[in-house]
């Protein structure tokens, strides 16, 4: 039921609003039944009413679409093609992040089960993504927050392979070790145990001073901390070394 003009549509009338909240039922209910289809993806998630506006209608199904992400249910496309809920979802802010840390590793560090779609970025999905963080409770996981996370006993059982990829990601990332430079605080991986030695013992960069105490290796036997060898005959491993400022 419209006004004589047709220009608004009351919500004071009980019709107007019982029409209304059917239709954000219809709307949310509808999920599930797109999920069953096979196109319940996050482009699909992505054309949802998910920008909050002033619209009363438009509210109406907007909460019921928001109530419907924040039950239970399995209906967050994940990037291994399962679904998630919101309670075990994690987004990544950079696709390197999906890669590094698998299922187990979100369990341990962040106590979240899966990563979301990776194609839920910044700058292709930014509304999307806005909203399962803001909105609807999906944790966020930088780089950052991961580098804080690390601890020795983490990191220890990684393999060789896992920690070429971690240093080749680290390259472009100079802020998380960067030195310490006037009123400048170091990147945490300064202080972090990241450094795999020759003999697979883990040390920080740098000593408790800030002073750099691990090495490349050379050709003799030496008697400093230095790199696991096999790390340095991978040029972006060796890049990322000699950045950090080994020598």
């Amino acid at each position: 039921r419209t006004t004589p003009n047709r220009e608004n549509v009351p919500m004071g009338d009980e019709k107007n609003q019982f029409i209304a909240n059917e239709t954000g039922r219809l709307v949310a209910e509808s999920i599930s039944v797109i999920k069953e289809m096979g196109y319940l993806d996050a482009h699909f998630l992505n054309i949802l009413p998910i920008v909050s506006q002033s619209d009363e209608i438009y509210s109406i199904i907007y909460e019921a679409v928001k109530n419907e992400l924040l039950s239970k249910k399995h209906i967050l496309p994940a990037a291994d093609g399962s679904f998630s809920n919101v309670a075990d979802s994690a987004l990544a802010r950079s696709k390197d992040l999906t890669i590094l840390l698998d299922s187990d590793d979100l369990a341990i560090l962040f106590g979240r089960q899966k990563w979301l779609d990776t194609s839920i970025t910044y700058d292709q999905m930014k509304d999307l993504g806005s909203y399962l963080i803001n909105e609807i409770g999906v944790e966020h996981i930088s780089f950052e927050k991961f580098a804080h996370k690390i601890e020795a006993e983490f990191i220890k059982k990684k393999s060789d392979e896992w920690m070429s990829s971690f240093y080749q990601c680290l390259i472009d990332r100079k802020d998380l070790w960067k030195q310490k430079e006037g009123y400048q605080e170091a990147g945490i991986l300064r202080s972090k145990p990241i450094m795999r030695l020759e003999d697979n013992e883990h040390v920080c960069p740098s000593d408790s001073s800030g002073h750099l105490q691990v090495h490349l290796p050379s050709a003799t036997k030496s008697a400093y901390k230095v790199i696991k060898k096999i790390f340095t005959e991978n040029d972006k491993c060796l890049q990322f070394f000699k950045a950090l400022g080994l020598s």
